[in-house]
């Protein structure tokens, strides 16, 4: 399902919103420029590094791994082993990593993919919070990503990057806020397309339910990250929200 656009009013110009579309917009043309990978190396939260700072500055770290293999008779073995594996070399004190992160994007399309989901329902939670509280809701929901990341992954040595957890969190405050908002959404069916109107709750819902049963997949995604941010701001919104949102007109 891809979202078009909602259809819940503004009160305010969303200032920030399009200030973070535009600053990671850059942010992104500027890593491009030095080199994506190498970016996210340096800039990148590493797990492994916030969960043992100690490590910074070391080359190379020993991590356990699990190796899976089928025996003659049909059953399946599982060992750990000890290896020594590269650690990216980082100038910034890891914690700073967790805020660094949240502006990188590992390509073009991750990118357009995480600015257009913070286009649509970001304006509405930054309408609803004010501009300052919606900076700090959005870092809080950024950070609570990545640690929610690390603490479940806690000797990765890979690099997270990426806006996806703080948009998630915008996406939990937008879901509890305004439940029954409609979004425009299109939907592939095999070669056709349809575009339908649904409440705000049931999208996010699906998109929750997406993230849980894709968790344990491969494909260099940080579900949980995604989880956790949406969790925290479904849960810090209700302290940090200041005012009560405005009618939702249904039709």
């Amino acid at each position: 399902m891809i979202p078009l656009r909602d259809e819940n009013p503004l009160r305010s110009f969303p200032l920030v919103t399009r200030s973070l579309v535009l600053i990671n917009a850059l942010v992104f043309l500027l890593a491009a420029a030095e080199g994506l990978e190498s970016t996210a190396m340096e800039y990148g939260a590493v797990p492994v590094l916030i969960t043992e700072p100690e490590l910074a500055g070391q080359s190379t770290v020993e991590v356990d791994r699990k190796i899976r293999s089928i025996d003659t008779y049909g059953m399946q073995n599982t060992q750990r082993v000890s290896a020594r594996v590269d650690l990216p070399r980082q100038s910034l004190p890891p914690l700073l990593t967790l805020l660094t992160s949240m502006f990188l994007h590992g390509g073009l399309f991750h990118l357009v993919g995480n600015m257009w989901f913070l286009w649509i329902f970001g304006d509405n939670v930054e309408d609803l919070l004010g501009r300052g509280r919606f900076l700090v809701f959005y870092l809080a929901c950024g950070i609570a990503a990545v640690l929610a990341h690390v603490l479940l992954n806690p000797s990765s040595v890979v690099p997270v990057v990426g806006a996806s957890g703080a948009i998630s969190g915008l996406m939990g405050a937008y879901m509890r806020k305004f439940p029954l908002a409609r979004v425009t959404t299109l939907i592939p069916l095999f070669l056709f397309f349809q575009i339908v109107r649904i409440p705000a709750f049931f999208f996010l819902g699906i998109w929750l339910l997406l993230q849980v049963v894709s968790i344990g997949s491969d494909a260099g995604i940080a579900w949980l990250a995604h989880i956790g941010g949406f969790l925290a701001g479904f849960l810090l919104i209700g302290w940090m929200s200041r005012r009560r949102p405005g009618r939702i007109p249904v039709r």
